[in-house]
């Protein structure tokens, strides 16, 4: 009876230590992760000066992915999933489109700029390459610049060059 209350005592002693451990930190908490958080927000989006569009970027799956739901004043839809991709040290981005457009783009954050890039393939079946930067301007706001060429040598061209203003949810005087 003594070897069983002290078997006893031991294994309650043990789980009590454990007990006490406290919880890891969330997966996607260190700082590579929060890289592209000046992306995050309700936004209005303007060319040339001109609104464009609505985006609304939020974090999901436990802060690890960071969602973007692009809403165009015409008909152009699409979704974004970006993510820090810990085992290539990269971000990732696939794009989606209401007109079954895919892009995987892969690319890198340095002072205050993601810069990304991806191959894909016209609707003619030849090749294109994409560069897309984003820049966390010093007045909240963020541009966007998308960039496309189709042969090695060419330079890039502007597909879509877009400023986001944080959306206004001041209620209207009376």
């Amino acid at each position: 009876m003594k070897n069983l209350a002290i078997s006893f005592l031991l294994f309650y002693a043990y789980g009590c230590l454990f007990a006490q451990t406290p919880t890891s930190t969330l997966p996607c908490s260190t700082p590579e992760y929060q890289q592209f958080n000046f992306w995050i927000g309700e936004w209005d989006v303007y060319q040339k000066g001109k609104l464009v569009g609505t985006n609304e970027v939020k974090q999901i799956l436990g802060e690890c992915v960071i969602m973007e739901n692009w809403v165009g004043i015409g008909p152009s839809r699409g979704k974004s999933f970006n993510l820090y991709n810990i085992q290539s040290g990269e971000w990732e981005q696939t794009w989606v489109d209401n007109v079954g457009g895919i892009i995987r783009f892969h690319g890198s954050y340095a002072d205050g700029i993601m810069s990304m890039v991806a191959d894909g393939k016209t609707q003619d079946g030849s090749h294109i390459a994409y560069k897309l930067t984003f820049w966390d301007n010093e007045n909240r706001t963020v541009r966007q610049l998308w960039e496309a060429k189709k042969d090695e040598g060419e330079k890039w061209f502007t597909l879509f060059d877009g400023l986001y203003k944080k959306k206004s949810h001041s209620k209207p005087k009376n």
